[in-house]
């Protein structure tokens, strides 16, 4: 069943039979899929049209106004993917359908390895940033079956394999959900010299992963909360993702250029 036909029996009514309505939904779920393939190449062709036609700046704002995205990161993130897609078309056509088959959250983790080559492509040390992403899949020809957490996991430490990502070396210790953590203890953990960006980085991405997991019992449960504490989190809160925002925007910009 192709999608057009998919659409003609939504549109004329009820479905006859229950493997018919497991086909039907099968070809649309696929279908929802890869849209987000399709749109992210739309979107790069849009940013690279722009770009020659209009001005070198400016296409994030131009999208986000177009299409209605919450934000500029968004919109450059799915056209990165569309320009690595574009690249992977031309370097290695038979690996090319594997990844149109992924889902575009999938395609977000592998554009860090287009990312990384672009930087050593732009220092000369390689020709075309997808040997990055070659040289990962001869080391992991079976990546495309990974999860999403693996994958990550496993680029990072490709693109760093000197930095031991089994840590943090830390020497911090707390129960997540028995104790406080001490702001002067975290301030010499982070003057210390060895707390490097890597170092930060994982505290950052373990920091956030507990929020986003314990906010909507918070929310639930609000009544129960002091008013001053949650507005000491929401400040410090507000205050990482103003900083966050503003590197975001800088590094947009250098890849505007």
């Amino acid at each position: 069943m192709t999608f057009e036909e998919a659409k003609s029996l939504i549109d004329g009514g009820s479905v006859g039979t229950l493997e018919e309505a497991v086909e039907l939904l099968g070809v649309l779920i696929d279908a929802r899929r890869k849209s987000g393939v399709y749109i992210a190449l739309a979107l790069y062709e849009s940013r690279r049209l722009y770009q020659s036609t209009r001005s070198s700046r400016g296409w994030g704002d131009w999208a986000v106004e177009q299409f209605h995205f919450s934000d500029e990161k968004k919109a450059f993130h799915r056209a990165n993917v569309g320009e690595m897609l574009r690249a992977l078309e031309k370097f290695c056509p038979g690996k090319y359908p594997a990844f149109l088959d992924l889902g575009i959250t999938f395609l977000e983790v592998w554009a860090r390895l287009y990312n990384a080559g672009k930087r050593m492509a732009e220092k000369r040390e390689i020709d075309d940033p997808c040997t990055v992403i070659a040289n990962f899949l001869k080391i992991h020809p079976d990546a495309f079956g990974w999860n999403r957490e693996k994958l990550d996991r496993r680029i990072v430490e490709f693109l760093y394999p000197e930095r031991d990502f089994s840590q943090p070396e830390l020497a911090l210790t707390f129960d997540a959900i028995g104790s406080a953590l001490d702001d002067g203890e975290l301030e010499k953990l982070t003057h210390r010299e060895d707390f490097d960006g890597c170092r930060a980085f994982i505290m950052a991405h373990n920091g956030a992963k507990l929020c986003a997991h314990s906010v909507d019992v918070i929310v639930n449960d609000c009544d129960n909360l002091p008013t001053e504490a949650l507005e000491d989190i929401d400040r410090a809160l507000e205050d990482a993702h103003r900083k966050l925002r503003s590197v975001l925007r800088r590094k947009q910009e250098r890849q505007e250029d």
